[in-house]
Protein backbone atom coordinates (compact mmCIF):
# COMPACT_ATOMS: atom_id res chain seq x y z
CA UNK A 1 0.00 0.00 0.00
CA UNK A 2 1.06 3.72 -0.63
CA UNK A 3 0.93 6.09 2.12
CA UNK A 4 1.42 10.05 1.68
CA UNK A 5 3.02 11.88 5.07
CA UNK A 6 2.54 15.21 4.99
CA UNK A 7 3.34 17.65 7.45
CA UNK A 8 2.64 21.08 7.00
CA UNK A 9 5.65 23.06 8.18
CA UNK A 10 8.24 21.04 7.00
CA UNK A 11 6.33 20.01 4.05
CA UNK A 12 6.07 22.87 2.23
CA UNK A 13 3.35 24.95 3.98
CA UNK A 14 5.72 28.01 4.54
CA UNK A 15 7.76 27.52 1.60
CA UNK A 16 8.87 30.46 0.23
CA UNK A 17 8.39 32.19 3.56
CA UNK A 18 10.14 32.14 7.35
CA UNK A 19 8.43 29.09 8.93
CA UNK A 20 8.55 29.41 13.09
CA UNK A 21 11.66 27.67 13.92
CA UNK A 22 9.82 25.86 16.93
CA UNK A 23 7.39 24.48 14.19
CA UNK A 24 10.10 23.64 11.66
CA UNK A 25 11.49 21.60 14.88
CA UNK A 26 8.81 19.42 15.61
CA UNK A 27 7.07 19.17 12.57
CA UNK A 28 10.02 17.73 10.56
CA UNK A 29 10.58 15.44 14.12
CA UNK A 30 7.32 14.25 13.28
CA UNK A 31 7.65 13.43 9.75
CA UNK A 32 10.82 11.67 10.28
CA UNK A 33 9.67 9.59 12.76
CA UNK A 34 6.41 8.65 11.36
CA UNK A 35 7.67 7.80 7.62
CA UNK A 36 10.05 5.38 9.64
CA UNK A 37 6.93 3.97 11.55
CA UNK A 38 4.83 3.45 8.43
CA UNK A 39 7.93 2.26 6.54
CA UNK A 40 8.53 -0.80 8.94
CA UNK A 41 4.84 -1.83 8.47
CA UNK A 42 6.88 -2.33 4.70
CA UNK A 43 4.80 0.61 2.96
CA UNK A 44 5.77 2.62 0.43
CA UNK A 45 5.82 6.00 1.98
CA UNK A 46 5.79 9.43 0.03
CA UNK A 47 6.14 12.97 1.22
CA UNK A 48 6.39 16.56 0.50
CA UNK A 49 9.56 18.65 1.49
CA UNK A 50 10.69 22.08 1.80
CA UNK A 51 12.90 22.71 -0.78
CA UNK A 52 15.25 24.54 1.82
CA UNK A 53 15.56 20.91 3.71
CA UNK A 54 17.74 18.45 3.28
CA UNK A 55 16.36 15.18 2.23
CA UNK A 56 18.89 12.99 2.94
CA UNK A 57 17.72 11.92 6.05
CA UNK A 58 14.29 10.71 5.07
CA UNK A 59 13.89 7.13 4.44
CA UNK A 60 10.76 8.00 2.21
CA UNK A 61 10.05 5.87 -0.81
CA UNK A 62 9.29 9.25 -2.63
CA UNK A 63 10.45 12.56 -1.30
CA UNK A 64 8.39 15.21 -3.81
CA UNK A 65 10.90 19.18 -2.88
CA UNK A 66 8.66 22.03 -3.50
CA UNK A 67 10.07 25.78 -3.19
CA UNK A 68 6.77 27.44 -3.13
CA UNK A 69 3.44 27.17 -1.71
CA UNK A 70 1.63 27.05 -5.38
CA UNK A 71 4.12 24.28 -5.73
CA UNK A 72 2.95 22.48 -2.43
CA UNK A 73 -0.87 22.49 -2.94
CA UNK A 74 -0.15 21.51 -6.47
CA UNK A 75 2.34 18.54 -5.87
CA UNK A 76 0.03 17.48 -2.84
CA UNK A 77 -3.14 17.08 -5.16
CA UNK A 78 -0.81 14.98 -7.62
CA UNK A 79 0.39 12.76 -4.97
CA UNK A 80 -3.09 12.39 -3.10
CA UNK A 81 -3.81 10.43 -6.81
CA UNK A 82 -1.05 8.19 -6.66
CA UNK A 83 -1.38 6.39 -2.87
CA UNK A 84 -4.53 4.68 -0.93
CA UNK A 85 -3.85 6.28 2.37
CA UNK A 86 -3.01 9.75 4.07
CA UNK A 87 -1.87 11.16 6.94
CA UNK A 88 -2.20 14.91 7.43
CA UNK A 89 0.30 16.56 10.17
CA UNK A 90 -0.79 20.39 10.52
CA UNK A 91 -2.50 23.61 12.73
CA UNK A 92 -5.76 24.35 13.01
CA UNK A 93 -4.34 28.35 11.90
CA UNK A 94 -5.02 28.68 8.33
CA UNK A 95 -7.30 25.94 8.13
CA UNK A 96 -4.40 24.33 7.23
CA UNK A 97 -5.24 20.96 8.83
CA UNK A 98 -9.16 20.97 7.39
CA UNK A 99 -7.91 22.27 3.81
CA UNK A 100 -5.51 19.17 3.43
CA UNK A 101 -7.75 16.62 5.07
CA UNK A 102 -10.63 17.86 2.72
CA UNK A 103 -8.55 17.47 0.24
CA UNK A 104 -7.41 13.67 0.47
CA UNK A 105 -11.36 12.99 1.06
CA UNK A 106 -12.24 14.55 -1.73
CA UNK A 107 -9.49 12.20 -3.74
CA UNK A 108 -10.73 9.05 -2.44
CA UNK A 109 -8.20 8.30 -0.24
CA UNK A 110 -8.23 6.88 3.04
CA UNK A 111 -7.18 9.36 5.92
CA UNK A 112 -5.82 8.33 9.36
CA UNK A 113 -6.90 11.47 10.23
CA UNK A 114 -10.30 13.04 12.15
CA UNK A 115 -13.02 13.71 9.32
CA UNK A 116 -12.72 17.00 8.49
CA UNK A 117 -16.42 17.54 9.18
CA UNK A 118 -15.58 17.35 12.30
CA UNK A 119 -12.67 19.69 12.13
CA UNK A 120 -14.09 22.17 10.24
CA UNK A 121 -17.50 21.98 13.17
CA UNK A 122 -14.33 22.63 15.72
CA UNK A 123 -11.87 24.72 13.76
CA UNK A 124 -10.16 26.28 17.40
CA UNK A 125 -10.26 26.23 20.68
CA UNK A 126 -13.27 28.60 21.11
CA UNK A 127 -15.72 26.28 19.44
CA UNK A 128 -13.97 23.34 21.67
CA UNK A 129 -14.37 25.08 24.63
CA UNK A 130 -18.79 25.54 23.90
CA UNK A 131 -18.74 22.33 23.36
CA UNK A 132 -17.26 21.60 26.96
CA UNK A 133 -19.80 23.44 28.81
CA UNK A 134 -21.18 21.60 31.96
CA UNK A 135 -19.18 18.70 30.51
CA UNK A 136 -15.64 19.25 32.07
CA UNK A 137 -13.87 21.89 33.95
CA UNK A 138 -12.04 24.40 32.26
CA UNK A 139 -10.59 27.98 33.39
CA UNK A 140 -13.48 31.32 32.87
CA UNK A 141 -12.55 32.03 29.68
CA UNK A 142 -14.07 34.92 27.70
CA UNK A 143 -13.68 36.17 23.75
CA UNK A 144 -11.76 39.49 23.78
CA UNK A 145 -14.04 40.97 21.02
CA UNK A 146 -15.26 43.87 23.01
CA UNK A 147 -12.00 45.38 24.22
CA UNK A 148 -9.84 45.31 27.10
CA UNK A 149 -11.80 47.21 28.98
CA UNK A 150 -14.58 45.32 28.85
CA UNK A 151 -13.40 42.13 30.35
CA UNK A 152 -14.71 40.78 33.60
CA UNK A 153 -11.69 38.42 34.86
CA UNK A 154 -9.43 38.55 37.74
CA UNK A 155 -5.81 38.52 37.31
CA UNK A 156 -3.30 37.02 36.27
CA UNK A 157 -4.73 35.89 32.79
CA UNK A 158 -3.53 34.09 29.73
CA UNK A 159 -4.13 35.23 26.35
CA UNK A 160 -3.99 33.12 23.46
CA UNK A 161 -5.90 33.23 19.51
CA UNK A 162 -8.44 30.77 19.11
CA UNK A 163 -6.60 28.96 16.40
CA UNK A 164 -2.76 28.17 16.56
CA UNK A 165 -0.02 25.23 17.07
CA UNK A 166 2.41 25.04 19.70
CA UNK A 167 2.81 28.27 22.38
CA UNK A 168 2.66 31.01 19.31
CA UNK A 169 0.75 33.79 20.46
CA UNK A 170 0.14 32.09 23.96
CA UNK A 171 1.36 35.01 26.77
CA UNK A 172 0.75 35.59 30.74
CA UNK A 173 -1.36 38.74 31.96
CA UNK A 174 -0.14 39.35 35.53
CA UNK A 175 -1.78 42.77 35.71
CA UNK A 176 -3.98 45.26 33.29
CA UNK A 177 -1.15 47.11 32.17
CA UNK A 178 -0.20 44.19 29.73
CA UNK A 179 -2.91 43.20 28.80
CA UNK A 180 -3.88 45.51 25.56
CA UNK A 181 0.02 44.31 24.49
CA UNK A 182 -1.35 40.43 25.02
CA UNK A 183 -3.89 40.75 22.87
CA UNK A 184 -2.10 42.06 20.19
CA UNK A 185 0.58 39.70 20.78
CA UNK A 186 -2.12 37.02 20.12
CA UNK A 187 -3.24 37.84 16.74
CA UNK A 188 0.30 38.07 15.33
CA UNK A 189 0.45 34.54 16.67
CA UNK A 190 -2.68 32.66 15.45
CA UNK A 191 -5.96 33.24 14.07
CA UNK A 192 -8.98 35.14 16.24
CA UNK A 193 -11.23 35.39 18.12
CA UNK A 194 -8.89 36.08 20.95
CA UNK A 195 -9.27 33.99 24.02
CA UNK A 196 -8.48 35.73 27.70
CA UNK A 197 -8.46 33.15 30.41
CA UNK A 198 -8.15 32.91 34.30
CA UNK A 199 -4.51 31.46 35.00
CA UNK A 200 -4.59 27.77 36.59
CA UNK A 201 -1.22 27.78 38.15
CA UNK A 202 -0.53 23.99 38.72
CA UNK A 203 1.60 21.23 36.37
CA UNK A 204 0.68 20.90 32.43
CA UNK A 205 -0.14 17.87 31.09
CA UNK A 206 -1.65 16.16 28.05
CA UNK A 207 -3.11 12.44 27.03
CA UNK A 208 -2.64 10.95 23.96
CA UNK A 209 -5.98 9.33 22.46
CA UNK A 210 -6.37 7.37 20.09
CA UNK A 211 -10.15 7.38 18.62
CA UNK A 212 -11.77 4.12 16.59
CA UNK A 213 -15.02 4.80 15.09
CA UNK A 214 -16.30 7.61 17.61
CA UNK A 215 -14.47 6.48 20.70
CA UNK A 216 -11.34 7.22 21.86
CA UNK A 217 -8.81 5.37 24.55
CA UNK A 218 -5.93 6.52 26.49
CA UNK A 219 -2.61 5.41 25.06
CA UNK A 220 -0.60 7.98 27.82
CA UNK A 221 -0.51 10.98 30.35
CA UNK A 222 2.42 12.72 29.05
CA UNK A 223 4.37 15.78 31.06
CA UNK A 224 4.08 19.03 29.36
CA UNK A 225 7.27 21.25 29.38
CA UNK A 226 5.40 25.06 29.26
CA UNK A 227 6.89 28.26 30.03
CA UNK A 228 4.64 31.26 30.42
CA UNK A 229 5.90 34.74 29.67
CA UNK A 230 4.39 38.13 29.46
CA UNK A 231 4.43 39.88 26.20
CA UNK A 232 6.31 40.29 23.87
CA UNK A 233 8.14 36.92 24.83
CA UNK A 234 5.09 34.85 25.15
CA UNK A 235 4.87 31.26 25.54
CA UNK A 236 7.18 28.57 24.55
CA UNK A 237 6.90 24.45 24.34
CA UNK A 238 9.88 23.77 25.63
CA UNK A 239 9.15 19.33 25.73
CA UNK A 240 8.04 16.45 27.86
CA UNK A 241 8.11 13.23 29.27
CA UNK A 242 6.22 10.02 29.04
CA UNK A 243 4.30 8.30 30.59
CA UNK A 244 3.87 10.82 33.57
CA UNK A 245 3.62 8.15 36.70
CA UNK A 246 1.80 10.53 39.34
CA UNK A 247 -0.58 9.10 41.73
CA UNK A 248 -3.64 11.60 40.27
CA UNK A 249 -3.26 10.82 36.87
CA UNK A 250 -6.01 8.97 36.48
CA UNK A 251 -8.76 12.04 36.95
CA UNK A 252 -6.34 13.63 33.89
CA UNK A 253 -7.47 10.83 31.92
CA UNK A 254 -11.14 10.94 32.69
CA UNK A 255 -11.36 14.34 31.82
CA UNK A 256 -9.32 13.88 28.67
CA UNK A 257 -11.97 11.23 27.93
CA UNK A 258 -15.38 13.19 28.47
CA UNK A 259 -13.85 16.24 26.48
CA UNK A 260 -13.09 13.88 23.67
CA UNK A 261 -17.03 12.22 23.98
CA UNK A 262 -18.48 16.06 24.18
CA UNK A 263 -16.90 16.57 20.23
CA UNK A 264 -19.21 13.76 19.02
CA UNK A 265 -19.25 13.33 15.63
CA UNK A 266 -16.64 10.56 14.66
CA UNK A 267 -13.50 11.52 15.84
CA UNK A 268 -10.37 9.26 14.30
CA UNK A 269 -6.84 8.77 14.96
CA UNK A 270 -4.48 10.46 17.12
CA UNK A 271 -6.00 13.23 19.76
CA UNK A 272 -4.33 14.97 22.34
CA UNK A 273 -6.21 17.00 24.88
CA UNK A 274 -4.10 19.54 27.36
CA UNK A 275 -4.73 19.69 30.98
CA UNK A 276 -3.07 21.46 34.05
CA UNK A 277 -3.01 19.39 37.38
CA UNK A 278 -4.22 21.70 40.21
CA UNK A 279 -5.54 21.23 43.43
CA UNK A 280 -6.79 17.38 43.38
CA UNK A 281 -8.47 18.81 39.82
CA UNK A 282 -8.08 18.50 36.21
CA UNK A 283 -8.88 21.49 34.06
CA UNK A 284 -8.98 21.08 30.08
CA UNK A 285 -7.16 23.47 28.15
CA UNK A 286 -7.39 22.56 24.57
CA UNK A 287 -8.16 19.39 22.42
CA UNK A 288 -6.12 18.66 19.58
CA UNK A 289 -8.01 16.93 16.52
CA UNK A 290 -4.20 15.55 15.39
CA UNK A 291 -1.24 14.06 15.98
CA UNK A 292 0.50 16.02 18.80
CA UNK A 293 4.58 16.39 19.43
CA UNK A 294 4.14 13.81 22.44
CA UNK A 295 4.19 11.02 19.31
CA UNK A 296 7.99 11.46 19.67
CA UNK A 297 8.07 10.00 23.03
CA UNK A 298 5.10 7.62 22.82
CA UNK A 299 6.74 5.54 20.15
CA UNK A 300 9.32 4.59 22.15
CA UNK A 301 7.86 3.33 25.19
CA UNK A 302 4.71 1.76 23.46
CA UNK A 303 6.00 -2.34 22.38
CA UNK A 304 3.81 -1.63 19.50
CA UNK A 305 4.47 0.58 16.30
CA UNK A 306 2.26 3.53 16.51
CA UNK A 307 1.71 3.49 12.59
CA UNK A 308 -0.14 -0.14 13.12
CA UNK A 309 -2.18 1.75 15.83
CA UNK A 310 -3.30 4.34 13.16
CA UNK A 311 -4.18 2.11 10.39
CA UNK A 312 -5.90 -0.04 12.46
CA UNK A 313 -8.23 2.31 13.86
CA UNK A 314 -8.94 3.67 10.36
CA UNK A 315 -10.01 0.43 9.65
CA UNK A 316 -12.45 0.40 12.39
CA UNK A 317 -9.94 -2.64 13.67
CA UNK A 318 -9.10 -0.97 17.19
CA UNK A 319 -10.54 -2.38 20.65
CA UNK A 320 -9.63 -1.70 24.04
CA UNK A 321 -7.74 -4.73 24.26
CA UNK A 322 -5.31 -4.48 21.89
CA UNK A 323 -4.01 -1.17 23.30
CA UNK A 324 -0.35 -1.64 24.40
CA UNK A 325 0.76 -0.34 28.19
CA UNK A 326 4.24 1.88 28.32
CA UNK A 327 7.09 -0.18 29.38
CA UNK A 328 9.65 2.52 29.14
CA UNK A 329 10.28 6.42 29.90
CA UNK A 330 11.00 8.90 27.29
CA UNK A 331 11.59 12.63 27.41
CA UNK A 332 12.27 14.96 24.63
CA UNK A 333 13.88 18.64 24.79
CA UNK A 334 15.14 20.97 22.82
CA UNK A 335 18.66 21.48 22.34
CA UNK A 336 21.49 23.90 20.94
CA UNK A 337 24.13 21.31 20.34
CA UNK A 338 23.88 17.89 18.75
CA UNK A 339 25.74 15.14 21.10
CA UNK A 340 25.81 11.65 19.24
CA UNK A 341 22.92 9.35 18.56
CA UNK A 342 22.97 6.22 20.75
CA UNK A 343 20.80 3.48 20.98
CA UNK A 344 18.41 4.82 23.71
CA UNK A 345 19.06 8.58 21.64
CA UNK A 346 18.09 10.10 18.77
CA UNK A 347 17.80 14.33 17.96
CA UNK A 348 16.46 15.54 14.91
CA UNK A 349 17.80 19.22 13.07
CA UNK A 350 15.82 19.94 10.01
CA UNK A 351 18.28 22.83 9.27
CA UNK A 352 21.16 22.63 12.14
CA UNK A 353 21.06 24.86 14.65
CA UNK A 354 18.12 24.40 17.18
CA UNK A 355 17.33 20.37 17.06
CA UNK A 356 15.07 18.55 19.31
CA UNK A 357 16.18 15.31 21.48
CA UNK A 358 13.97 12.53 22.17
CA UNK A 359 15.76 9.88 24.76
CA UNK A 360 14.07 6.99 26.70
CA UNK A 361 14.97 4.40 29.31
CA UNK A 362 13.70 0.92 31.34
CA UNK A 363 13.06 3.02 34.32
CA UNK A 364 12.41 6.64 35.31
CA UNK A 365 15.91 6.28 37.53
CA UNK A 366 17.96 5.79 34.19
CA UNK A 367 15.75 8.45 32.71
CA UNK A 368 16.80 10.97 34.94
CA UNK A 369 20.71 10.02 34.71
CA UNK A 370 20.35 10.01 31.03
CA UNK A 371 18.84 13.92 31.47
CA UNK A 372 21.81 14.60 33.43
CA UNK A 373 24.61 13.29 31.21
CA UNK A 374 22.86 15.54 28.70
CA UNK A 375 22.96 18.75 30.74
CA UNK A 376 25.74 20.71 28.67
CA UNK A 377 23.34 20.04 25.93
CA UNK A 378 19.59 20.61 26.53
CA UNK A 379 17.48 23.78 26.73
CA UNK A 380 18.23 25.18 30.69
CA UNK A 381 14.67 26.46 31.09
CA UNK A 382 13.19 22.77 30.11
CA UNK A 383 15.94 20.72 31.58
CA UNK A 384 15.30 22.46 34.64
CA UNK A 385 11.66 21.91 34.69
CA UNK A 386 12.21 18.25 33.56
CA UNK A 387 14.33 18.04 36.79
CA UNK A 388 11.68 19.30 38.86
CA UNK A 389 8.89 16.56 37.56
CA UNK A 390 11.66 13.60 37.51
CA UNK A 391 12.54 14.66 41.33
CA UNK A 392 8.92 14.61 42.71
CA UNK A 393 7.54 11.82 40.69
CA UNK A 394 10.52 9.73 42.19
CA UNK A 395 12.44 6.27 40.61
CA UNK A 396 11.25 3.08 39.94
CA UNK A 397 9.87 1.27 36.45
CA UNK A 398 7.16 2.94 34.49
CA UNK A 399 3.51 2.83 35.05
CA UNK A 400 1.05 3.30 33.17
Amino acid sequence: MKILICEYFSGGGFAGEKPPAWGLTEGYAMLKALIEDFKALNLQVYTLLDGRIDSSGLPANRVVKVSSQQEFWRSLKGLLSEVEAALMVAPEQRGALSTLVGMAEEAGVSTLNCPSSLLRKFPGKAEFLEALKGRVKFPETVKAESGPNKLNLDYPLVVKPSRSAGCSGLSFVPSSELLEEALSFALEGGDPPVLVQKHVSGLPVSVSLIACKGKAYPLSLNLQLVKLNPPPIGGSYLGGLTPLPIENGRIAVEEALKAAEALGGEPSGFLGVDLVLAGGEAWVMDINLRLTTSYLGLRKVLPENLASLMLQAARGRLTADSLPKPFRAAFWLKSSSLPPATSSLEFYAPRGGEALLVGWDETVEGLALKVEALAGALNAEGLEALRDVLSRVGCGRCKS
